[in-house]
């Protein structure tokens, strides 16, 4: 059984009053599944549409389009994120496979949008560049291995899964206004 609990100042005060209001709307026929694949196809077209317009190289200048276009992708992931879990119970769906693709699609997510926003700040190929990968993906790592030897995972106040998001999708905004 999966216990969790998020203390973030962000989750409490915008995802979780967003994310229960819109699940509301639902139908209950709809799968958790559903809406956690719907959540990461947001991110994946951060990705697709960053390197698909723009070419892989990690450096070169983006359009200010495709930084607004991240902030609302990134908020549409957070928020069908929230809802997912919140379907699960609601409709008494919960599964081993639904977390296992819950945060199998949350790792995707943050090396997808890591490697987005890595290209938007034209960091470019280099050690330092990979060397941030690997440190986040490496607390990623941590925090999942945390929940699976202790039973439950916890966020604490500030952490970076919920009030990391205001980080992300304020520099993204603020890219895009400023045309960086």
């Amino acid at each position: 059984k999966y216990i969790g609990s998020d203390e973030g100042y962000l989750y409490k005060a915008f995802f979780n009053p967003v994310a229960n209001f819109i699940v509301e709307y639902v139908p209950a026929y709809v799968a958790p599944n559903t809406l956690t694949m719907i959540g990461f196809g947001f991110t994946v077209s951060i990705f697709a549409t960053m390197f698909g317009v723009y070419g892989i190289d990690m450096d070169g200048e983006v359009g200010r389009w495709w930084y607004f276009y991240s902030a609302f992708a990134f908020l549409g992931y957070r928020i069908f994120d929230e809802m997912d879990g919140k379907q699960a119970r609601r409709t008494k769906n919960s599964s081993v496979l639904g977390m296992v693709l819950d945060h199998g699609c949350d790792s995707f997510s943050c090396l997808l949008l890591m490697m987005a926003s890595m290209k938007g700040c034209q960091m470019g190929s280099n050690l330092g560049a990979f060397v941030i990968q690997i440190v986040l993906m490496g607390a990623f790592l941590f925090i999942v291995l945390e929940e699976y030897y202790k039973g439950y995972f916890k966020l604490g106040p500030g952490n970076a899964v919920s009030d990391g998001s205001a980080i992300v999708i304020g520099g993204f905004l603020f890219s895009g206004i400023m045309g960086y």
